[in-house]
């Protein structure tokens, strides 16, 4: 009995390993989304879809990454996606589009600093 128990932590841990594995090698396919995201969103700032796309993978971001181990990328997503909900709750297109241009220098930052903590997490072993 103990030794199945030991036997399925065994496997247990080796599932862990391996999820944990992919979000890792995930990461630069992620960085590089929510950049492209980024441009296409600042080619046209009031654009209610990029703003959605951009939303939508640094929310799954900040949902994740602290899971597996990447709380310093999971906080700066999260503080990315903060400034992506203030704009995306204006129903007003004419507001969302003032907003957002209010709020440009606030979400190029948190989205710069997201940036930097993916490159670093990105170069550096899985936790």
């Amino acid at each position: 009995m103990a030794e199945q128990a030991l036997t399925a932590m065994s496997n247990l841990d080796s599932r862990l390993d391996a999820l944990h594995r992919r979000y890792h090698a995930a990461l630069p396919i992620k960085r590089v989304e929510i950049e492209t995201a980024w441009q296409t969103l600042r080619a046209d700032f009031g654009n209610i879809d990029s703003h959605a796309a951009l939303a939508k993978r640094v929310h799954r971001l900040a949902g994740s990454a602290a899971s597996y181990g990447y709380a310093e990328v999971g906080k700066a997503a999260a503080a990315a996606d903060s400034v992506l909900d203030r704009i995306r709750d204006l129903e007003n297109p004419v507001d969302r589009s003032r907003m957002a241009h209010d709020l440009f220098e606030a979400l190029q930052a948190a989205v710069e600093k997201l940036d930097e903590a993916m490159r670093l997490a990105v170069n550096t072993r899985q936790p």
